[in-house]
């Protein structure tokens, strides 16, 4: 049976890069804030330095991507079970240069079917996939309120908005990784009719658990 499709964002998602950005603030402009400050997706509005400012330091730690980190949780170890039952698109819009997004999922070990660097945000829509996975409350309204499957994984930056999209059917919010796999595993097998033969003995544990 073919495999079901999951477009995964990177920025916030999959890359720890707000943390790394707080720093190269601190560094440059003496802005003195933590993740929970990061209160809305365009977070320049509340703490400066000004919105292309604030571009050129996600350029930055792009640019030395070697020091940016993993989203919390065993990202690595889950993204390789889903890819036992999705192709995995890597769907991103990050100013980072793609070779560098490219080398820094290779360094933490991130399997993927095929990588899309998307000219803004909501070209992601244009991607057909069964799920995708992302960090801003409004590119996942946009998928929820076309239809699509989207699972966002809770921030300080969207939870403004996680209220209007549990209205929608086809949007999840996620606390972690660890629920993110539990749902795409019973997304998965629901759309494969319960199927679990082609599982390794992990994979198949973590789908009993999403789908008794």
């Amino acid at each position: 049976m073919p495999k079901l499709t999951l477009g995964v964002d990177v920025d916030g998602t999959l890359a720890a890069t707000h943390p790394r950005w707080l720093e190269l603030a601190r560094e440059r402009y003496g802005i003195d804030a933590s993740l929970e400050d990061l209160r809305e997706y365009e977070f320049w509005r509340l703490i400066g330095p000004g919105k292309e400012e604030t571009l050129e330091l996600f350029r930055a730690a792009w640019d030395d991507y070697e020091r940016i980190g993993l989203e919390r949780g065993a990202v690595s170890a889950v993204m390789h079970r889903l890819h036992e039952v999705y192709k995995i698109y890597i769907i991103t819009a990050s100013v980072g240069r793609p070779r560098d997004v490219k080398s820094w999922l290779k360094m933490n070990d991130i399997p993927y079917d095929r990588f899309y660097h998307t000219p803004n945000r909501d070209d992601k829509l244009n991607i057909a996939t069964d799920m995708h996975l992302e960090d801003c409350g409004e590119v996942a309204e946009l998928f929820a309120s076309n239809g699509r499957n989207v699972v966002l994984l809770s921030q300080p930056w969207n939870r403004g908005l996680h209220r209007r999209l549990k209205r929608y059917d086809t949007a999840y919010i996620a606390k972690s990784w660890g629920e993110i796999e539990s749902h795409a595993m019973k997304n998965a097998f629901a759309g494969r009719g319960g199927d679990r033969r082609a599982l390794s003995n992990d994979s198949r544990r973590h789908a009993r658990r999403a789908h008794p």
